[in-house]
C-alpha cells in the first residue's frame, strides 16, 4: 500500500520526512511500534499513523489538502465540479485526521462518500448511455468495484477508526487520481464530439 497521504508530505518539505520516515522505518523493525498500538491494526497503516501523530509537524499537516488539478479536468463543468466535490469530501477526512476526530466523524464521510458516488455515477452513467459511448460498460464496472470497496471498508467501522481513516483517505486518493488521469479521459473525446461542455 502506498500511503500516498502521507507520502506527499515526505518527499515535499526540504527532506524533514527522509529523516522522520528513516526513524520511523528504523522503529517499525526494531519492533518499536507495538503491535498493541492504538493505531496499529496492520503493520504498515500503523507505522503511518505512528508517524503522522507523533513526528509530522502540524505545518506540514496543514498542507496537505489534496488538489484537482489541470490534467483532472474532462472538460465538462458539471463533472469536473463534482469531481472537486469529491475531493472536498477526501478532505473533509484529512482534515479530521488533522484534528485528532475521526471517531466522531467517519461514519458522516462513509455516508456523504457513498451517496455522492451513487449521484455521480449515474451523472457520468447517463451521458454513457445517451451517447452510446463504446467504454461503458469497463467504466461503469470500476464504478461499480469504487462502490463495493467503500460498502467493504465501511463495514470494518466497529475496528480501529483512527487506522481506517489512514486507509480509507490513502485507497480513496489513490483510485480517484488514477481514474481521473486515465480512465475519465477516455470518455473526454465522445462527450466533446455531442457538444457537451
Amino acid at each position: 500500500m502506498q500511503v500516498r497521504f502521507l507520502l506527499r508530505a515526505h518527499t515535499s518539505h526540504g527532506g524533514h520526512g527522509v529523516a522522520v520516515s528513516t526513524r520511523v522505518c528504523g522503529a517499525l523493525s526494531a519492533g518499536s511500534i507495538p503491535v498493541g498500538h492504538p493505531h496499529c491494526k496492520k503493520p504498515l497503516i500503523g507505522a503511518f499513523c505512528f508517524l503522522y501523530y507523533n513526528y509530522l509537524p502540524s505545518n506540514i499537516k496543514k498542507n496537505m489538502a489534496i488538489t484537482f488539478k489541470e490534467e483532472h479536468s474532462v472538460g465538462v463543468k458539471e463533472i469536473d465540479d463534482q469531481h472537486k466535490q469529491f475531493i472536498a469530501i477526501l478532505n473533509e477526512l484529512a482534515d479530521a485526521i488533522d484534528n485528532n476526530k475521526t471517531k466522531e466523524t467517519l461514519a458522516h464521510i462513509f455516508d456523504e462518500l457513498g451517496s455522492y458516488a451513487e449521484f455521480h455515477f449515474a451523472t457520468e452513467e447517463k451521458y454513457f448511455d445517451m451517447f452510446s459511448y463504446d467504454g461503458a460498460e469497463e467504466h461503469k464496472a470500476k464504478h461499480q468495484e469504487l462502490k463495493e470497496k467503500i460498502a467493504d471498508l465501511k463495514s470494518k467501522m466497529a475496528d480501529n477508526q483512527v487506522s481506517l481513516s489512514f486507509e480509507l483517505i490513502d485507497f480513496m486518493e489513490d483510485w480517484l487520481i488514477d481514474h481521473l488521469a486515465n480512465m475519465d479521459q477516455k470518455y473526454v473525446q465522445c462527450f466533446k464530439e455531442h457538444g457537451l461542455s
